[in-house]
């Protein structure tokens, strides 16, 4: 994923996910149950990584391990390493991600991050604002 985040294949992001899915900061997190809203927001994240002078994107994996019988499902971490030159220009940070297999390939099914949406725009801002809104409506009719 990272390297065609990196390279700008943002429709090729959204055709690796599994949707209904959950990508969750520290500070909050954003339910994407379409394609169209997964490449808006690896395009946003492309479009910051651009804006802070990041040169290179890399995610390494930590661990992963099968989380179902039917070994269909992988509960896994990396850390990401955001660099600008041979400097972080964000410190690095854990990632737990899942992982599905559908029709014999493997699609990413969510995303928690331990970074602060503040430090580092994992999620469009608008898309973590309307998802903020959404659950103010839903508690004042509940």
């Amino acid at each position: 994923m990272g390297g065609l985040l990196w390279t700008g294949a943002f429709e090729a992001v959204a055709e690796i996910m599994h949707y209904p899915q959950r990508v969750e900061t520290r500070d909050g997190g954003v339910h994407y149950a379409a394609p169209h809203q997964m490449r808006e927001a690896a395009s946003e994240f492309r479009a910051f990584l651009s804006r802070m002078g990041a040169t290179s994107y890399h995610r390494i994996a930590k661990h992963a391990t099968f989380a179902d019988g039917d070994r269909t499902r992988i509960e896994g971490a990396h850390t990401t390493h955001i660099l600008r030159g041979g400097n972080y220009a964000v410190e690095p940070f854990t990632s737990h991600l899942t992982l599905v297999l559908r029709d014999g390939v493997w699609l990413g099914a969510g995303l928690r991050s331990a970074i602060s949406n503040h430090t580092c725009t994992i999620l469009p801002p608008a898309h973590l604002a309307a998802q903020r809104q959404a659950q103010a409506g839903q508690s004042k009719e509940g």
